[in-house]
């Protein structure tokens, strides 16, 4: 009962951060700071999934204009995707840099799970698509994540690595 009451809860939520337009509060973040706040909210699920943390992060990037909440809330969300792909553990590594097509500030997590099926690599950003079974996900979390980015000019891209799923944010400057 329990299990399908916070299921209920989880979907209810997404839907409402999917479909209301979200007011963002908007104000001059460092990309890193954002990246290290994240990482320490994510510290304890990386550890307890023996997954090994790379940072990769560049230094002297400029500053965005953004919802740092908001941006948060994307990258929890593609570093849970990110272990939830590593069952037996592995590598998340974590970079950001400049982008010079259009110009802004790159974030991208990677990791060294089994990648995304091709033909599931272009559902993936569909409401309620996943491939997880229900206690584990709701099918909202990417949806959700590249609205997010969408609102603040930015793009979310995720594709296949030679070692597993990377997941792209672009920030405009």
């Amino acid at each position: 009962m329990w299990l399908a009451v916070k299921r209920a809860d989880s979907v209810v939520r997404g839907l409402l951060d999917l479909s209301r337009q979200q007011e963002l509060v908007w104000k001059r973040e460092e990309p890193n700071d954002l990246v290290e706040r994240t990482l320490g909210l994510m510290k304890h699920e990386i550890q307890r999934r023996r997954i090994t943390l790379v940072r990769e992060l560049e230094e002297e990037l400029p500053s965005v204009t953004v919802d740092g909440y908001r941006i948060q809330q994307v990258l929890i969300n593609l570093m849970t995707n990110a272990a939830q792909a590593m069952r037996d553990g592995g590598t998340l590594t974590v970079c950001t840099g400049r982008s010079s097509r259009p110009e802004g500030v790159v974030i991208t997590v990677g990791d060294t799970g089994p990648g995304i099926p091709e033909h599931v690599l272009g559902h993936v950003f569909e409401p309620f698509f996943t491939t997880k079974s229900a206690e584990h996900g709701t099918g909202l979390g990417l949806a959700v994540a590249r609205q997010l980015v969408h609102m603040h000019g930015g793009t979310l891209r995720l594709e296949n690595g030679p070692n597993g799923a990377c997941a792209t944010v672009l920030l405009p400057l």
